[in-house]
């Protein structure tokens, strides 16, 4: 603007002066100073136009960050998520768990890690116990053999059993650790979960509550889901002296087998016997047979697996059986499974793979230091497995299973236990 004006001075008001500068200069004055008017015009709308701008861009951002923070207050409404560490765990569960009426909790491979805390597992133990002992009760644990056999269960004892209370437990095959969480039911409805337990040790576990209601219907549904894959159901009876062991973890131990042959009545008459041995190792069975020669104690054979699972009181397993000194190495399947009415006793069976042969055997629980070359010892367990000759006797059991080849042919003299 100013210079618009400083133009029109130039060109149209000094020329009165008498400079002598002719009316062409007078219009080029006028131009200028138009043209000047006119750019800074477009200038200030420029200015105006990018002012503007910068405070929609404002306005934009301050909308969206309110939006933002709104839907953030609203979810944190919707699912409230705690985490909790250390003691604080074992605190919280304690006080959900006094006015409800169902309790539904996963302990898979989580025993070994948590026997590292005591002070966690004491606290674990007095959430069943004082459960328990209130009337109209109901605690589901899904668990696996190793964690029940390493576990709780044997320091649960509560001090009385509620009328009506039940503590059911179901047992699962799982090799790799799993997120473990805790449902609490309230009036038949659930209202509170814990999840996590992933970790090291107690000391390091991370675990969260929520109450939020898709959350507590996805775990219900999981744990329904793990339920159901479950191999074997049990109620542990608390009155009866508290019978925690499940079929399955009768398997695990060191046993003296020796083979199914035709009128067991003497021990002298076994060519062959073995010392079997049946463990468990982060969710995973393990099986061991060492085949040994009843006439001089030497080890002939050693049958080995890491590919086994239970079902119940059976154990089925593929592995490798080799010859000692020998090259000899063929596949082997087996079962082995608890002997009816009597829970110190297996009965078992091998199969080649090219199912031309089986050997069936019986054993006995033994010692688990008792060795193979051991004779003096063994020879005591051979004579209680042929005095229970309502086991024992041949003409009892089915020696064709029409299940295997028709090619199949039975070792009744003891002599292969491979």
């Amino acid at each position: 603007m100013l210079g618009s004006v400083f133009a029109y001075w130039y060109f149209q008001i000094r020329p009165s002066s008498g400079d002598g500068i002719t009316p062409p200069e007078i219009g080029i004055g006028l131009a200028i100073s138009l043209a000047i008017t006119f750019l800074s015009g477009l200038l200030g709308l420029q200015i105006n136009v990018t002012e503007n701008t910068f405070e929609i861009k404002d306005k934009v951002e301050r909308v969206k960050d309110e939006f933002i923070e709104k839907q953030k207050e609203q979810l944190r409404s919707r699912v409230k998520i705690i985490e909790l560490t250390g003691r604080d765990i074992d605190r919280l569960i304690l006080e959900k768990i006094k006015d409800a009426n169902l309790v539904r909790n996963t302990y898979v491979n989580l025993a070994e890690k948590m026997s590292r805390v005591p002070s966690s597992e004491a606290d674990s133990v007095k959430q069943y116990n004082e459960f328990l002992s209130q009337d109209e009760r109901h605690w589901i644990d899904i668990t696996t053999t190793q964690d029940m056999n390493l576990g709780r269960y044997k320091k649960i004892k509560p001090r009385k059993v509620g009328i009506g209370s039940r503590h059911e437990v179901s047992i699962v095959n799982a090799q790799t650790d799993i997120i473990n969480f805790l449902l609490i039911d309230k009036n038949n409805a659930p209202t509170d979960v814990f999840f996590g337990w992933v970790g090291e040790s107690g000391e390091y576990f991370r675990v969260f509550w929520t109450n939020n209601q898709a959350m507590l219907e996805a775990f219900g549904g999981y744990f329904s889901s793990l339920r159901k894959a479950s191999v074997e159901d049990i109620e542990i009876d608390y009155k009866g002296g508290a019978s925690y062991r499940s079929q399955s973890d009768m398997l695990i131990g060191r046993w003296v087998c020796v083979p199914q042959i035709e009128r067991m009545t003497r021990t002298d008459i076994f060519k062959t016997y073995s010392i079997l041995d049946i463990s468990m190792s982060n969710g995973k069975w393990m099986v061991r047979s060492e085949v040994f020669k009843a006439a001089n104690k030497q080890r002939i054979r050693v049958i080995e697996s890491d590919m086994a699972m239970s079902h119940g009181s059976s154990l089925f397993f593929e592995g490798i059986s080799r010859s000692v000194g020998g090259t000899q190495r063929t596949i082997t399947f087996g079962q082995f499974k608890v002997a009816p009415d009597y829970d110190d006793m297996l009965i078992g069976t091998y199969v080649a793979e090219d199912a031309t042969t089986v050997s069936r055997l019986f054993a006995y629980r033994a010692d688990e230091k008792i060795e193979g070359t051991d004779f003096q010892k063994i020879t005591p367990i051979m004579k209680k497995i042929i005095d229970r000759p309502d086991l024992v006797r041949a003409e009892d059991w089915n020696l064709d299973p029409p299940s295997l080849s028709p090619a199949l042919t039975v070792d009744k003299k003891g002599e292969n236990q491979s």
